[in-house]
């Protein structure tokens, strides 16, 4: 049983394989350099939680309720993350690489080094991020909100950026670094013809 494995609200240098932690409320929480494959956290409550130095490799987050949670050093690995709430996280050196996040909310989360690559972000909300180091590469991003994160300096490259949300004045993209298929789609959802 996954609850076997907290001891005073802590989980320390474990490797957790294959455990059913779906519907729990484990708040707070702190995990510390763990290896979580294959858990189901499917809507369980994480509110506040701690989470340093950890991978998560196959876990399922879906309906998860992560508001308010510190991660540092945390690297995400073919993880689902269907209707999760990330709101007001704080992301440190967290890597995200073929997450499925669609329909996530990470709206007013600050970020420092944080990676977003071969991940689905669709019908995402991003809005209001504060953010350093920010890079979201290869990945699925339509109909995902961008309202109010200024995406200067963020690397979007080889992303599918059709149909994101903007505000009226697509002030969110300037600066925003985007290759040459990125800048024929903006302009197209722009109505600006390139002969």
């Amino acid at each position: 049983m996954f609850t076997d494995h907290i001891e005073d609200g802590c989980i320390i240098g474990q490797t957790i394989e294959g455990e059913d932690a779906s519907f729990l409320v484990l708040d707070p929480l702190s995990a510390e350099e763990c290896t979580f494959r294959s858990v189901d956290f499917t809507s369980s409550q994480l509110t506040g939680a701690s989470i340093s130095g950890c991978t998560f490799t196959s876990c399922d987050f879906s309906s998860c309720d992560l508001t308010g949670t510190h991660m540092v050093g945390v690297r995400f690995e073919e993880c689902t993350f269907r209707g999760t709430i990330l709101v007001e996280t704080s992301l440190k050196n967290v890597t995200f690489h073929s997450c499925y996040m669609q329909y996530s909310s990470l709206g007013s989360s600050r970020m420092d080094t944080v990676s977003f690559d071969d991940c689905s972000l669709v019908e995402s909300d991003l809005s209001s991020l504060r953010h350093r180091r920010l890079e979201i590469v290869h990945s699925r991003l339509e109909r995902a909100s961008f309202t109010g994160t200024p995406l200067r300096d963020v690397d979007l490259s080889g992303s599918d950026i059709t149909s994101v949300f903007l505000s009226q004045d697509l002030c969110e993209m300037r600066g925003a670094r985007l290759d040459v298929s990125q800048v024929m789609q903006l302009a197209s959802s722009l109505g600006i013809r390139i002969v």
